[in-house]
């Protein structure tokens, strides 16, 4: 039996967890420098653009624009995700190692324990690099062999302890209004290494016009098409090939049509919500999105990992929505799709 990759020496990578912790402050600040603007020792001013060699101090270590004009004093963390931060940066590398370094996902509690301090500013230091990834997804349509499949969550509700006090949590008006529905398309790829790519959605529950105006928006016309027997997804015979298996019966067919990939996917974002202590809603796409990625990137080393979560903070510009959270810039609208 051919050994787990996780537990091979290229998972690891250059770099643990541990030599990440022992990092000096002047060596954080030298790697985010290296991720942000390469090794040549020039900088990109972000008031005017110019990159070139800016003066640096020392002292504060930040730079001063070398233009005369412009003469702006920034730092390797301004108009990033780590823009306006109180830690160290040895501390901020360390909370992104442990984000990456947890294949199933991470609570902000367990990581405040971790360091001894309030759970507040991790939790939004992880909600950023959850914005991070988000925002550099990569849409371009999937082709050849693709699956489609959906998953409830947040659909729970409690039953009251009496019994004639219980409802029939079968009837709509019944459901729990925060129920969301997350559809994912999984690319194939090449036989024995699972799925390549992965663009996940999030909808009030799985339907025709909005299946249709996902396949239509993110998978080529002419791909072969894998999912169960829903109803919704029989509409998508005009444009793709349509394998389908029946799951009251069986989870792949003779002919080996199944849809693994997307339950393999639907099983680690359960794993996740067994870690997060609480999801809203409006936030689901982020942490189903962080899944995604961590699937899309499991043969990747942990270093590897955790330097592109870093160029990803680093190049993804200024959170918009987790700023200023605690002083009440909340998210006011939902994470659905909406058809155009």
């Amino acid at each position: 039996m051919a050994q787990h990759f996780l537990l091979s020496p290229a998972s690891r990578g250059e770099k643990s967890v541990f030599d990440i912790a022992r990092m000096s402050n002047d060596e954080a600040f030298i790697l985010l420098c290296e991720t942000r603007w390469g090794k040549n020792g020039t900088q990109c001013c972000p008031s005017c653009g110019v990159v070139r060699k800016h003066y640096f101090i020392k002292a504060r270590r930040q730079f001063r624009c070398a233009e005369k004009q412009c003469g702006h004093t920034f730092s390797v963390t301004s108009g990033t995700k780590f823009a306006y931060h109180k830690k160290p940066y040895v501390d901020i590398l360390y909370l992104i190692a442990l984000f990456a370094n947890a294949v199933e996902g991470t609570a902000a509690l367990r990581s405040a324990a971790n360091m001894g301090v309030s759970y507040k500013p991790i939790l939004l230091l992880y909600n950023k690099v959850r914005e991070a990834l988000f925002q550099s997804r990569d849409l371009t349509p999937m082709h050849n062999e693709v699956e489609i499949d959906g998953c409830y969550f947040h659909y729970y509700i409690r039953p009251a302890n009496k019994r004639e006090h219980r409802i029939d949590r079968r009837l709509s008006f019944n459901l729990n209004p925060n129920k969301r529905a997350v559809l994912a398309m999984r690319q194939r790829g090449l036989p024995g290494q699972g799925a390549s790519r992965t663009i996940v959605t999030v909808i009030k529950n799985e339907n025709e016009q909005d299946v249709s105006a996902l396949s239509t928006k993110f998978i080529k016309p002419n791909a072969i098409i894998y999912t169960d027997n829903h109803t919704c997804y029989a509409s998508l015979a005009t444009s793709y090939t349509v394998k389908q298996v029946n799951h009251a019966e069986e989870y792949s067919t003779d002919d080996g049509v199944n849809e693994n990939q997307a339950e393999s996917l639907f099983a680690r974002m359960r794993k996740q919500f067994s870690h997060v202590h609480k999801c809203d809603p409006k936030f689901l796409i982020y942490y189903v999105n962080e899944i995604a990625w961590r699937d899309d990137n499991r043969r990747q080393s942990f270093y590897w990992q955790f330097l592109e979560l870093v160029k990803k903070c680093l190049q993804s510009g200024q959170s918009r929505l987790w700023s200023k959270y605690w002083q009440g810039n909340r998210i006011k609208e939902d994470c659905l799709f909406v058809t155009s």
